[in-house]
């Protein structure tokens, strides 16, 4: 069994979220979308979904607090009824928006695959910044900055090495993670040809390092520092 996870800290309402057609005891707050965001960027999915997002789902619930649970019930038996009606199936509702599927008797795949982090575990900057482990700390790096769709703040992302993950691994994980961290730092300071190069090095001595692929692959397919780079990507894959 295979298992991806997205941890953040922060506040949330509880509710049941749904339709007639699909209820789902959930939480709901910019927080939960954060997490859930991060979870989905564990693992590659090969497959057809439709996603209904609520635009402005941050100003809207602080606005209307706990009503927000109504609101977004019969936001969601719009969308239900229409998915039912064109013989698909709601799925899961994840606080802002609402996974369709339409079953397909031979799935063709129309896009390759887009690259993620291919980890376990991703931690958002906030739920980082409030461990307490020392040993969880050493085994913590950072890979990325992003931000998530629904939310404009930058977040800096970090993944929990498990030590099974580290068998291709030539010499020391702490050599390593120093080294990469040092080549993070370089591409959110928009310093990416020497950041590039310390991710090469990065991957001779750590050849299935999946983030370092994302982050080298991600700058390759950009050629150069894109302009006025903020320091950040938006991780729009969910």
């Amino acid at each position: 069994v295979k298992m991806g996870f997205g941890l953040h800290v922060g506040w949330a309402i509880e509710g049941a979220i749904g339709s007639c057609h699909k209820v789902d005891p959930s939480y709901l707050s910019p927080h939960v979308n954060m997490a859930a965001r991060l979870e989905a960027a564990t693992k590659q999915v090969r497959a057809c979904f439709g996603f209904c997002d609520i635009r402005q789902f941050t100003d809207t619930t602080e606005i209307l607090e706990e009503e927000v649970i109504f609101f977004v019930n019969n936001i969601a038996e719009i969308v239900h009824s229409q998915v039912v009606q064109t013989l698909g199936a709601p799925n899961k509702n994840i606080g802002d928006a609402f996974l369709c599927v339409w079953k397909q008797t031979e799935m063709e795949l129309l896009e390759p695959d887009k690259a993620q982090y291919g980890v376990m575990i991703l931690l958002s900057e906030q739920f980082h910044a409030n461990l307490r482990s020392t040993e969880c700390l050493l085994s913590c790096r950072k890979i990325d900055r992003i931000t998530v769709k629904g939310s404009s703040q930058p977040t800096v992302l970090y993944t929990y090495d498990i030590g099974s993950s580290q068998a291709t691994l030539q010499g020391s994980y702490q050599e390593y993670k120093d080294k990469f961290e040092c080549a993070v730092d370089l591409y959110i300071a928009g310093k990416w040809p020497r950041a590039m190069m310390l991710l090469e090095q990065c991957l001779l001595m750590w050849p299935t390092d999946h983030p370092a692929k994302v982050l080298h692959q991600y700058m390759m397919e950009h050629v150069a520092k894109p302009r006025n780079w903020p320091g950040y990507r938006e991780l729009s894959e969910k």
